[in-house]
């Protein structure tokens, strides 16, 4: 009679836990979060909207930078601009006392829609006038670049000195496109 008792005791107690197991189950399902189509919608338009904003401060950035850079640009071809160049940069060093002891146009580089004309420049002078020369190539809105410049004593007997300096004129690019995308170098 006790094993009756006893598998009885043991039948009620597995199914009270088979009915908190499925209570709980049944608790869980209905307090779980559910996916909200609107929330994801809605976090899906803050998500897209984050990506235009970007996208259109990138484009104003380009459109700013393209201005920026219009104002270097050197109209004319590579020969018309190689020409205005060289005569302003001896004018420039005669109204200074300097003289223009090379101008050496160096490889040509092309990149997209733009293209570099590099050149080599010497100036002979005194210490006080290669300064200004070079404030002046230096000076924002100059459509001259300034990339490098080494000065050296030419006389150790005076105070002249030789300043070798590296100029960039930009001009639009003639080349095709695909090539321009290459930063395609030529000579000219």
């Amino acid at each position: 009679m006790k094993d009756a008792g006893h598998g009885r005791m043991v039948s009620i107690t597995v199914l009270v836990l088979s009915l908190l197991v499925i209570l709980a189950s049944v608790g869980l399902i209905t307090v779980a979060p559910r996916p909200d189509p609107e929330a994801a919608q809605n976090s899906h338009r803050k998500t897209l909207a984050k990506l235009n904003s970007t996208r259109d401060q990138a484009q104003l950035d380009a459109t700013s930078a393209e201005k920026a850079a219009a104002k270097r640009i050197w109209p004319g071809d590579s020969d018309a601009v190689t020409s205005a160049l060289m005569a302003g940069l001896t004018r420039e060093a005669d109204a200074r006392d300097l003289k223009m002891a090379g101008f050496r146009a160096q490889r040509v580089v092309d990149y997209q829609g733009i293209t570099e004309l590099p050149f080599s420049v010497q100036v002979i002078g005194t210490y006080p006038e290669v300064r200004s020369f070079l404030a002046m190539l230096d000076k924002p809105g100059t459509r001259i670049l300034l990339r490098s410049a080494q000065l050296a004593s030419a006389d150790a007997a005076t105070d002249t000195v030789s300043a070798t300096l590296g100029v960039s004129a930009f001009i639009r690019s003639v080349v095709a496109p695909a090539q321009a995308a290459k930063g395609v170098k030529r000579n000219g």
